[in-house]
């Protein structure tokens, strides 16, 4: 399936509060902007990595266990405004939600509260929470963002829920 992407603020990611659907992405169609050969997308760039302090499963923001992480926090519920959307057969499922901490970095938890994936401030790159191995992108679709998965990101979604 190929995507037409616009590339439109991407680094502003400006959805701090709206559901986000999901999608596949077939990672070998993305443009070079959105690409992990892309150096700013690469799990290998320092500021992408999982021990780096901010983007750290450890670091007390990005855990589950703060307030506003839960899954119980109200916005991060059925009925929330930060959910993460999978359309089926049986229509659309809660599959997650996600968080935008303060400095800039979204986290995307499973409905479990289980941290999945993380991005980075100056990225639209998604990066599995244990690995960092490059899982997908946030980017604009048909006027709407959308997380777009790989086929490594899927498999993380599915397994985490």
């Amino acid at each position: 399936m190929k995507y037409f992407i616009a590339l439109m603020g991407i680094l502003s990611f400006s959805v701090a509060h709206a559901d986000l659907s999901i999608e596949s992405l077939e990672q070998y169609s993305l443009p070079m902007q959105y690409s992990p050969s892309y150096m700013y997308n690469s799990p290998s760039y320092m500021y992408n990595s999982p021990s780096y302090m901010y983007n750290s499963s450890s670091y007390m923001y990005n855990s589950s266990s703060y307030m506003y992480n839960s899954p119980s926090y109200m916005y991060n519920g059925n009925s929330g405004n930060k959910r993460l959307l999978l359309n089926t057969n049986s229509g659309l499922s809660r599959v997650g939600y996600y968080v935008i901490t303060d400095d800039g970095l979204i986290n995307f938890f499973s409905v479990k509260g289980k941290r999945m994936f993380y991005s980075p401030k100056d990225t639209p790159a998604i990066f599995q929470d244990s690995t960092g191995k490059f899982s997908g992108i946030i980017a604009p679709v048909s006027n709407e963002y959308k997380l777009l998965l790989n086929s490594h990101g899927v498999e993380i979604m599915y397994s985490s829920n």
